[in-house]
C-alpha cells in the first residue's frame, strides 16, 4: 500500500513517531562524531588542494582559530527567542467597556525595517502540514542530518575540486544560524570563512538542541518577504490571520516564499502561484498530504489581506507624523524595536469624520450633486457631512479640478492634535496620497496670517481701538520696488475702522497698514516665536503682501 492510500492523519502520526525515534536514537557516540565533523567540514569546503599543502595539523589549527570566538548556541537561542517588542501608537477610541471613559485604540505598530514584523508562535500551534511542507521544501534531511546537509557539502567539495561554483543550499539549521547570529553585513557574503562559521555553529546547535526547537526557531526567524519575519507574521501580512489558521493552500504559498522572497503573492502573484503548486507536489511526494488534498489546495483561490490590513494602520498620516517625531526624540533604533507604548491626543472618531467629510466635499467640488453626495455620506456613517456649507446654485455641477485636501483639528488652549488628515486618500498614488500635506505641504495661509501682524502691532504699544483708514492707497515698499496697492476681498472700502473691527471683518488694507507700521521683520519674528517653522528665506524675500498670506506655511503651524 502506498503513502497515497493511507489516511493523512495516520501519515502525520507516523511522521511524529518517526521523529521521536530519531531523536531518542543513541546520541553518546553522535556527539563525538559531530565534534570531528567540524574538521571534516573545514577540509571539504576549503578543498583537498589547500589542505594537502597545509597539512592536517595546520587544518586543525585553522579549525581551532575559527571556533575560538564563535557565538555559543545560547547566543543563537537568545537572538532567536528574545521577545521582539515593536513600538505601538495609540489614539483615543470610543468607550468600549461602558465605564464612561474612552479607551485607547491601537492605530499603528512600528515595524523595524531590519527585523521586520514578528509574531512568535510555538511549534505546537503550527499546522502539521506547515511543518512537513517546510522540511520537504527546505531540507529533506533535516530530521537526520548533523546540522548541515552532508550531500550538499559533498557537492561543494567536488565543485571546489573542479573550480566550479559551489552548489547546494543551506540546511534549516544553517539558516537559523544565519538569521540569528551572523552579522547582517556578512549574511550575503559568498566567503568560505562565513560558510564555515555558519556550519560549525549549526553542528553545535544540533548537538545541544532537539530538532523541534531548531525548527521552531527557523519558522519564527525566516524572511517571508514584505518585512514579514516568521511564519505567523507572514500569515498575518498576506492573509490577515495567524499561522495556526492557515489553510493548506495558504501554507504552501508561504512555504514557497523564503527561497525567493520577492516571488510572493503581492509582488509576483503569478510566480507565487506556480511555486505554491510546486510545493504542494513536493509535499505529496514526501507523504505530507494526499494527491487529492493537493488538487483541492491548487484549486483554492487566495483571499489576500488588503493593503490596510497588511500594514494594520489607522489614521496613517498622523501615525507616520508621530513616528517621525519619536525618531527625532529617541532615535530610529529605539522606536523600531524598543517596545514603546505611545498614547497620543488623536480622537480617532473625529479623525475618521474629518477623513470622510474631506472626501465628500471633494466629490462636490469635482462636480457631483450635493443632494446625492451628502445623504450617501451620512448613510455611510459620515455624520459630519450634514454640516458642510451650502454650495451656491451657480457652482453645483461645476468641476473645479481639485483633487486633494488636508485637515488638522487642534485644541486651541493646549495645542493637542485631535485630527490630522494629510490627503484625501493615503493609499491613492495618483495624488501622492502618502505625502502629508497637513504636516509637510507648503501652502499660502491667506488671511489666517493677519493675527500675527496685529499681535506684533499691539505688542508695540497700540491698542484694539487704533483707527485705520480703509481706503484705496499705495504703500511704499522701498527703493527699487513698485508701490503695493492692496484691495479688500469685496472690492469695497469702509473709511475709518478700528483695529478690532478690521480684524473681525478681515479687511485687507488695515492689515497691510499695520504691517507697514510694525515692520515685516518684526512680524516674521513674532510668527516664528509662535510656532511658524517656515518663512525663513530671509527678509528680502517677503513684502507687505505677507500679511495677506503672501508666504508659504505648513497647515499644522
Amino acid at each position: 500500500m502506498s503513502n497515497h492510500d493511507v489516511p493523512v492523519s495516520m501519515i502525520r502520526t507516523l511522521i511524529v513517531i518517526d521523529r521521536e525515534r530519531r531523536r531518542k536514537r543513541g546520541r553518546s557516540g553522535a556527539n563525538a562524531v559531530l565534534r570531528i565533523i567540524g574538521l571534516a567540514v573545514l577540509i571539504s569546503v576549503l578543498g583537498v588542494g589547500v589542505t594537502v599543502g597545509m597539512g592536517v595539523g595546520t587544518a586543525a589549527a585553522a579549525y581551532s582559530t575559527l571556533t575560538q570566538n564563535l557565538p555559543t548556541p545560547k547566543d543563537v537561542e537568545t537572538a532567536s527567542i528574545e521577545t521582539f517588542e515593536t513600538t505601538k501608537i495609540y489614539a483615543w477610541g470610543p468607550d468600549r467597556d461602558g465605564d464612561g471613559q474612552r479607551d485607547p485604540e491601537l492605530i499603528y505598530e512600528v515595524i523595524d525595517p531590519n527585523a521586520g514584523d514578528r509574531h512568535w508562535i510555538s511549534l505546537s500551534e503550527i499546522p502539521e502540514y506547515v511543518i512537513c511542507g517546510t522540511v520537504a521544501a527546505e531540507d529533506k534531511t533535516f530530521w537526520d542530518n548533523p546540522g548541515f546537509n552532508v550531500q550538499g557539502i559533498a557537492r561543494a567539495f567536488i565543485a571546489n575540486l573542479r573550480n566550479e561554483e559551489v552548489q547546494g543550499g543551506s540546511s534549516i539549521t544553517q539558516q537559523v544560524v544565519k538569521n540569528s547570529v551572523i552579522p547582517l553585513e556578512e549574511r550575503f557574503q559568498k566567503s568560505y570563512a562565513r560558510k564555515i562559521k555558519e556550519i560549525l555553529i549549526a553542528i553545535e546547535l544540533t548537538r545541544r538542541y532537539d530538532k523541534e526547537t531548531i525548527l521552531e526557531w527557523y519558522l519564527n526567524t525566516n524572511l517571508y518577504g514584505n518585512l514579514a519575519y516568521g511564519i505567523d507574521a507572514a500569515a498575518r501580512v498576506y492573509f490577515g490571520k495567524s499561522a495556526s489558521e492557515l489553510t493548506l493552500s495558504e501554507a504552501a504559498t508561504l512555504i514557497a516564499i523564503p527561497q525567493y522572497p520577492l516571488l510572493n503573492p503581492f509582488d509576483a502573484p503569478d510566480a507565487a502561484l506556480q511555486r505554491k503548486n510546486i510545493i504542494l507536489q513536493r509535499m505529496v511526494e514526501e507523504g505530507c498530504i494526499t494527491s487529492e488534498e493537493a488538487a483541492a489546495a491548487k484549486a483554492e483561490p487566495w483571499h489576500l489581506a488588503k493593503t490596510t490590513q497588511r500594514f494594520d494602520i489607522k489614521a496613517p498620516h498622523f501615525s507616520m507624523y508621530v513616528r517621525r517625531q519619536l525618531e527625532q526624540m529617541f532615535g530610529p533604533e529605539l522606536v523600531a524595536g524598543g517596545g514603546l507604548r505611545v498614547y497620543t491626543t488623536l480622537d480617532l472618531e473625529l479623525n475618521e469624520q474629518a477623513q470622510c467629510v474631506t472626501q465628500a466635499y471633494l466629490r462636490i467640488l469635482q462636480g457631483e450633486d450635493p443632494a446625492s453626495v451628502i445623504p450617501a455620506a451620512v448613510a455611510a456613517g459620515c455624520e459630519a457631512a450634514q454640516y458642510l456649507p451650502d454650495v451656491p446654485a451657480s457652482r453645483i455641477g461645476k468641476d473645479f479640478n481639485i483633487k486633494n485636501s488636508a485637515v488638522v483639528a487642534i485644541r486651541p488652549n493646549t495645542g493637542e492634535i485631535l485630527a490630522m488628515v494629510g490627503s484625501a486618500d493615503y493609499w491613492d498614488e495618483d495624488i501622492d496620497g502618502k505625502f502629508n500635506v497637513a504636516a509637510d505641504g507648503l501652502r499660502q495661509p491667506g488671511s489666517s496670517f493677519k493675527p500675527f501682524t496685529y499681535v506684533t502691532f499691539l505688542a508695540q504699544g497700540h491698542n484694539a481701538a487704533h483707527m485705520f483708514l480703509d481706503v484705496r492707497k499705495a504703500f511704499d515698499q522701498g527703493p527699487g520696488m513698485p508701490p503695493y496697492v492692496p484691495e479688500n476681498y469685496s472690492r469695497n472700502y469702509h473709511g475709518p475702522v478700528s483695529l478690532r473691527d478690521a480684524l473681525a471683518r478681515s479687511l485687507n488694507i488695515p492689515a497691510v497698514e499695520a504691517m507697514s507700521i510694525a515692520g515685516i521683520g518684526n512680524v516674521l519674528r513674532t510668527a516664528h516665536r509662535m510656532g511658524i517653522t517656515t518663512l525663513d528665506k530671509g527678509l528680502q524675500h517677503y513684502g507687505l503682501s505677507l500679511t495677506l498670506g503672501g508666504g508659504e506655511v505648513k497647515l499644522i503651524d
